[in-house]
């Protein structure tokens, strides 16, 4: 399944210069696959991050299963779901919408 096709850009100019300062252009094709976050509470406010397995403290962070459900395009702000490819380049720094 192929990610922004459903989005609509009206104007790509700004998006060509965003693209120019972009340094790292080695982009592989992935396909996006929902992971887990740690969210915590924070003044009545939910913060979210993603989760790698790297240490946290328990009292302010819980890990959600699956939490991690979408991405969007660095670009356009397409969203890209379960299923949806995309482009990333270096470590998911910038990505891209199939579009």
């Amino acid at each position: 399944m192929l990610s922004g096709q459903d989005f609509t850009i009206e104007d790509w100019s700004t998006r060509d210069q965003q693209f120019a300062e972009v340094s790292d252009r080695v982009f592989v094709r992935r396909i996006f696959s929902s992971y887990p976050s740690l969210r915590r509470l924070r003044g009545g406010l939910a913060e979210w991050k993603p989760y790698h397995g790297e240490p946290f403290d328990a009292t302010e962070w819980v890990v959600v299963p699956g939490g991690w459900d979408h991405e969007h395009c660095s670009f356009c702000m397409a969203k890209i779901i379960d299923g949806m490819s995309y482009w990333a380049n270096g470590n998911d720094v910038i990505q891209l919408c199939d579009y």
